[in-house]
C-alpha cells in the first residue's frame, strides 16, 4: 500500500499523573525550576491515565485523523503494552505493517503534572531498529526521535532519499540525536523538505542564541527547503523555499498539559502541505492542533479531525 506518510521512530505508552495542586507533599520551586516531592510519603493522586505516545507514532495518528494515510515504522516489545500499542493503532485505522516486535517490554514513560508544569521520566528500550527503508513507498517520510542504536536508520534513510530524488523527508530530530549535535546528522539536511524545531532546539544545535529568521536562514543554507520553528506562546515561523517568512500567533487555548504539543503542530502543518494548502495555511493547521491537544491529557486525544480544523 502507498501511504501518505510513513512515520518513522518510536512507539510508546505514556501514564501521567495528576497531584492535587494543593499537595503539601509537593513544591515547585520556579526560580530554580525544580519539582521537589517530601521522601517516604504516600501520595495521594487526582488522577492517573496511561496513554499511547511517541513521536512517530503520535504523528501517525495525527495524519490519520486528519484523513490521509499513515503507517508507523518503530519497534515494540512483546508485553501487554504492545498489545496496547497495536490495539490503539488499529483503533486510528494507522497502518501497522511496517512494525517489528522485539522481545521483552516495550518502551514506557511516565509524567508528573503538578500546579501546570510536566515532568516526564522516559525510558529507552535498546533496541536494535533494524528498519528496512529501501521499500517503502510515500509521499512524504516523517523521520523523528529514535533511543541508542539511531545512527545506521538515519544513514539508511541518506541511502533512500540519494536513491530516490522525488522522495520528500519532513525531518524532527529528538532530544537523543539533538544531545549527539549537528554534525551527526547534518548529512541528511540537503534532502530535507520540511525541518521541524522548537526555538530552544534550534539555538542548541546552531551553537547561537539569535532571532528566529537568523536560525531559519542558517539551516536553509545547510540545504534545507522549509524551515519551521515554534516558540511556545510566541507562536511560529516558517521560511519557505521561495524565501518568504511567515508568523502565526499561538491560538489561544486552556493548557491542561503539554506533551505532543510539538508533534500535533507537524502533524497540522504536514498534513495541510499535503492537502494542497499553502504554508501560511500549514502555520495555521498546526497552531490550532498543538493549541487542541493541549487541553487534553496525553499527546493525542486532542488531535483534530480535518472537519475540526
Amino acid at each position: 500500500m502507498q501511504y501518505h506518510v510513513i512515520t518513522i521512530g518510536n512507539a510508546v505508552i505514556d501514564a501521567f499523573l495528576f497531584l492535587p495542586e494543593n499537595n503539601t507533599d509537593l513544591s515547585f520551586d520556579r526560580e530554580k525550576n525544580k519539582l521537589c516531592v517530601t521522601s517516604g510519603k504516600k501520595i495521594l493522586l487526582e488522577e492517573c491515565t496511561f496513554v499511547l505516545g511517541g513521536n512517530a507514532c503520535n504523528v501517525a495518528v495525527g495524519m490519520s485523523r486528519l484523513g490521509l494515510k499513515s503507517a508507523l515504522l518503530a519497534e515494540i516489545g512483546s508485553d501487554e503494552f504492545a498489545q496496547k500499542i497495536l490495539h490503539g493503532l488499529n483503533k486510528e485505522h494507522v497502518g501497522v505493517d511496517l512494525l517489528i516486535r522485539g522481545e521483552g517490554q516495550s518502551s514506557f514513560s511516565l509524567g508528573i503534572n503538578f500546579q501546570g508544569e510536566r515532568t516526564l521520566f522516559i525510558e529507552h528500550r535498546d533496541r536494535e531498529h533494524d528498519f528496512i527503508l529501501s521499500s517503502l513507498d510515500a509521499t512524504y517520510f516523517y523521520l523523528t526521535s529514535l533511543g541508542s542504536k539511531w545512527e545506521h536508520v538515519y544513514k539508511r534513510m541518506e541511502d533512500v532519499l540519494q536513491s530516490r530524488p522525488h522522495q520528500k523527508l519532513a525531518f524532527n530530530p529528538g532530544s537523543m540525536q539533538i544531545k549527539t549535535g549537528l554534525s551527526s546528522f547534518e548529512y541528511l539536511l540537503p534532502f530535507t523538505s520540511i525541518l521541524f524545531l522548537n526555538r530552544d532546539e534550534a539555538e542548541l544545535l546552531l551553537g547561537i542564541k539569535t532571532d528566529t529568521q537568523e536560525l531559519m536562514s542558517l539551516f536553509q543554507k545547510k540545504g534545507v527547503k522549509t524551515v519551521v520553528i515554534t516558540d511556545g506562546e510566541n507562536g511560529s515561523m516558517c521560511l519557505s523555499e521561495s524565501g518568504e517568512v511567515l508568523k502565526q500567533e499561538m491560538v489561544k487555548c486552556t493548557v491542561v498539559e503539554r506533551t505532543g504539543a510539538g508533534d500535533a503542530f507537524a502533524t497540522g502543518f504536514l498534513a495541510a502541505i499535503i492537502s494542497g494548502k499553502d504554508e501560511k495555511e500549514a502555520l495555521l493547521w498546526g497552531a490550532k492542533n498543538a493549541s487542541s491537544v493541549i487541553e487534553q491529557i496525553g499527546s493525542q486525544k486532542g488531535l483534530l479531525t480535518k472537519e475540526n480544523i
